[in-house]
């Protein structure tokens, strides 16, 4: 809490005292000005753009009831897993395994799509770290068809494949693994924006699958190493980041006649996921003017619900600040971060935040925040004035001293940092 004295200097309390400064606070003042502050085509085909380091994909191996029974059947999974690594190489992706673990099915819902559904719904902690969860699986299929064997979602995080123990003698066992490959394979692309062009051997191909792997069709090649940073893990920002969105549209834009018809839903369901993230936000909705005796309650009201509908945009900040204004520390934090993710040369919204911060039980934070403006920003008073109290109450002296004493290096006459100073033991 800070209080304005007569005097003009700023009397602070904090959440918890100091040896050195037992009423020092988080100083918010501002007093001062802020700181100045093509692919190329080979007849219908386009060429995957060249590849660098890999980027690798953790994966989280699941295996259902009926598929964790047979003998081998994990060595399997990893077999294909090895084998899926390898083609896709090619196109800057590898993959390692992080973890195995059982996962139950409904036998009563057998469909891919519906255990594709159970698998996203059931991901929890235990797969936060993973890229991708592929869930191995050995229940009957409805119907002896490639889209009951296989299951995937572009820019998702799971992938669902069926055995096809079925459809080999038990002696084929190089047989059965390339052709879970293929599967898993095609699961994987699906993520990473291929689609089931007919020219493509590995996703257009025979039912069932070959044992005979190929290489990904040069348009297919090319869409997943446009994909290659997609955002997978959980809590992660939007899938399909604006530069990948961007890089797929151009090649979908290339796409012929024939690859549009054979891929047709597929590739209208890829391009309105594209078109949502390329097309500019709406305009927000002009943030209300404030009356001339506006209270920091009236501005809370007055501008949350816009900085809840717009973030990043005035009304953020406004709502930052009033919220600090009003001991409603949660909301302060979470729309100041916002505002100062993209306006970091704010100095008030910078203070307003450290202040915050500090008084949600994190000092050090604090510093380090008021220290990394002050690193850009050398000549903010204010920061380094704030920058001392936090040293201050961390119970570093002579940081404080620096920090102060840099205050009045910057500004001679500066009473706070001499009022400070004075309140130090000597050195």
């Amino acid at each position: 809490m800070v209080e304005r004295r007569n005097t003009g200097v700023l009397a602070l309390t904090g959440r918890r005292g100091s040896r050195l400064l037992p009423v020092l606070g988080l100083l918010v003042s501002c007093a001062g000005a802020p700181p100045d502050a093509a692919s190329t085509r080979a007849e219908t085909r386009t060429a995957a753009p060249p590849v660098r380091a890999p980027r690798v994909l953790h994966l989280a191996l699941r295996f259902d009831d009926r598929y964790a029974l047979v003998a081998g059947a994990e060595r399997r999974a990893r077999d294909a897993v090895a084998a899926a690594a390898r083609a896709l190489a090619p196109v800057g992706l590898s993959l390692t395994v992080d973890s195995v673990a059982p996962f139950a099915t409904d036998p009563d819902q057998p469909g891919a799509q519906r255990q594709l559904d159970a698998l996203e719904r059931g991901l929890g902690a235990d797969t936060a770290a993973a890229d991708l969860v592929v869930l191995f699986a050995a229940t009957p299929a409805p119907d002896s068809v490639r889209s009951e064997h296989v299951a995937a979602r572009y820019a998702g995080r799971a992938v669902f494949v069926r055995s096809m123990t079925l459809f080999f003698s038990p002696e084929d066992t190089s047989g059965l693994v390339a052709a879970e490959t293929r599967l898993l394979l095609q699961g994987i692309a699906t993520v990473f924006g291929a689609l089931p062009f007919c020219t493509d051997p590995l996703l257009a191909g025979s039912f069932p699958p070959t044992d005979a792997l190929s290489r990904f069709d040069a348009r297919n090649e090319a869409l997943i190493a446009a994909h290659r940073d997609l955002e997978l893990r959980a809590g992660g920002g939007p899938r399909v980041p604006v530069h990948v969105a961007r890089a797929a549209a151009a090649l979908l834009a290339e796409s012929t006649p024939r690859e549009r018809r054979c891929a047709a839903r597929a590739f209208a369901d890829r391009q309105s996921v594209l078109n949502t993230v390329l097309s500019p936000p709406p305009a927000p909705p002009p943030l209300p003017s404030a009356p001339p005796d506006e209270t920091p309650e009236m501005a809370w009201q007055r501008c949350e619900p816009s900085a809840r509908q717009s973030p990043g945009t005035p009304a953020t900040r406004c709502a930052g600040l009033a919220a600090l204004a009003t001991g409603r520390i949660p909301d302060a934090l979470r729309h100041l971060r916002v505002w100062i993710a993209d306006h970091p040369e704010d100095v008030e919204a910078v203070l307003a935040l450290a202040r915050t911060v500090g008084r949600s039980g994190d000092d050090g934070a604090a510093r380090a925040m008021l220290a990394e403006y002050v690193a850009s920003h050398p000549d903010a008073v204010a920061v380094w004035l704030n920058l001392g109290v936090a040293e201050a109450r961390l119970g570093r002296p002579a940081q404080a001293r620096a920090a102060w004493q840099q205050v009045l290096a910057l500004q001679p006459d500066h009473a706070d940092a001499r009022a400070l100073l004075a309140k130090l033991p000597p050195e």
